[in-house]
């Protein structure tokens, strides 16, 4: 899904958020093309959380960042989650940001799975 397929299916603002009621309503404009490629195979890594949950992790391109110009200067990674109600959420993720994300989810699974050695 490209920015004209996003522009034609969806109401946005001035400020590039999704004014259209639905799955993606409040969420800046790259979130459907993000979540379309998501669905086609297109995350990066799948964060699977203790409670069921899952986030998708994006990393961002050049030419994401030419096709998506409001993402922000230092966004690395766009995070995906879908609550029960099938709402899609977006956050943009800058490095230090990411690493801790991903540090956060191994030491939950620690957790839950604790090293048997030692």
């Amino acid at each position: 899904m490209n920015r004209q397929e996003v522009l034609d299916a969806y109401e946005v603002n001035k400020y590039g958020l999704i004014e259209s009621p639905g799955k993606f309503e409040g969420e800046p404009i790259y979130t459907p093309a993000m979540w379309n490629d998501l669905l086609d195979g297109g995350s990066d890594e799948d964060l699977p959380w203790p409670d069921g949950t899952n986030t998708a992790l994006c990393i961002i391109n050049d030419k994401d960042r030419t096709e998506w110009p409001e993402l922000p200067q230092n966004t690395y990674a766009i995070a995906l989650d879908e609550n029960d109600s099938g709402f899609v959420s977006s956050e943009a993720l800058t490095k230090t940001e990411y690493d801790k994300l991903i540090k956060k989810n191994e030491k939950l699974w620690e957790g839950y799975y604790p090293d048997e050695e030692g």
